[in-house]
C-alpha cells in the first residue's frame, strides 16, 4: 500500500489541470433548479471563501472545469447521485461550452441509509423522485439514470469509453475497490476520477492504490472542501 500521493507531475496537455481563471462559467440551467434538488453539494453558505463573486461554489466550478476537457466520443459516469445536484453541475459545465454530445450516466440503487444520517426510506425516495423529475424537465436526454448498483452497471455497460468518473457512492473500501475494478476495462487511457470525501475515508484511498499502480496514480487537484481529482497516467486493463 502507498503511504502518500504524488501531488503533481507531468501530464498530457489535453488533461492539464484547469486553472481557477477558467472556472467562471455562464449558468446554463434554471437558477431555481438548485433549490429543488436534495443533497449536500454547495449548500453551506456559512463560509464566503467557498463561493465565487457570482455565487457559485468552488467545488461546483471544479467539477465543471474538468467536464470542459472531456474528449469527444466518451461518456461521464457518476456513482451515487442522490438528488442530482452534482449531476446537474456536470451537465451545466457541458452546456456552458455547447457540449451536447456527451452523456452523463448516473448509477444509484437508492438504498436507504440510517436514521442518523438522514437517509431513511422516505428521504431516499424523495431524492430519487426529485432527480427523476428534474431529468425529465431539464436534461434533454443528456443525463441517464440507472437505478442499479454501479458494479452491476459496469457489467452491463455497452456505452462509449469513460474518461471522467465522479465517485460518491458507498465510501467503504470493499465497494470502492469493486467499483474501480468493475469499471477499469471501460476507462479511457488517462482517465480523470473525482472522489468525494477523499480525505475522510481511508478506504477510498486504499482501494485506489490497490487497483491502480501507484507510480501511475496521482492526485492533481483538491476541491475547497469535498473533492480530490485524481489522474491515472497508465493502467492495465483486466
Amino acid at each position: 500500500a502507498r503511504s502518500a500521493l504524488a501531488w503533481g507531475g507531468s501530464q498530457p496537455s489535453a488533461y492539464a489541470t484547469p486553472s481557477r481563471s477558467s472556472w467562471s462559467m455562464k449558468r446554463a440551467l434554471p437558477d431555481k433548479l438548485w433549490d429543488t434538488l436534495p443533497g449536500w453539494l454547495a449548500t453551506d453558505k456559512s463560509d464566503s471563501r467557498q463561493w465565487d463573486a457570482n455565487g457559485t461554489h468552488f467545488d461546483v466550478l471544479l467539477l465543471q472545469s474538468y467536464v470542459r476537457v472531456t474528449p469527444p466520443g466518451t461518456a461521464i459516469v457518476e456513482i451515487g447521485s442522490h438528488g442530482g445536484r452534482s449531476a446537474f453541475a456536470l451537465l451545466e459545465g457541458l452546456r456552458s461550452i455547447g457540449r451536447e454530445d456527451v452523456e452523463i450516466h448516473c448509477f444509484d440503487p437508492y438504498l436507504p441509509g440510517t436514521e442518523s444520517d438522514g437517509l431513511n426510506c422516505v428521504a431516499i425516495q424523495v431524492a430519487r423522485d426529485t432527480f427523476r423529475d428534474a431529468i425529465a424537465k431539464h436534461a434533454d436526454g443528456q443525463i441517464v439514470l440507472h437505478e442499479v448498483d454501479s458494479i452491476e452497471g459496469a457489467k452491463a455497460w455497452s456505452g462509449p469509453p469513460v474518461w471522467l468518473m465522479h465517485i460518491d457512492g458507498d465510501h467503504t473500501y470493499e465497494q470502492v475497490r469493486g467499483e474501480l475494478s468493475a469499471w477499469l476495462p471501460w476507462l479511457l487511457s488517462h482517465p480523470v476520477l473525482i472522489f468525494d470525501d477523499w480525505l475522510s475515508y481511508g478506504g477510498i484511498r486504499k482501494a485506489c492504490w490497490e487497483v491502480f499502480p501507484p507510480e501511475h496514480f496521482a492526485c492533481i487537484n483538491r476541491g475547497f472542501s469535498r473533492y480530490a481529482v485524481t489522474r491515472v497516467n497508465e493502467h492495465v486493463r483486466q
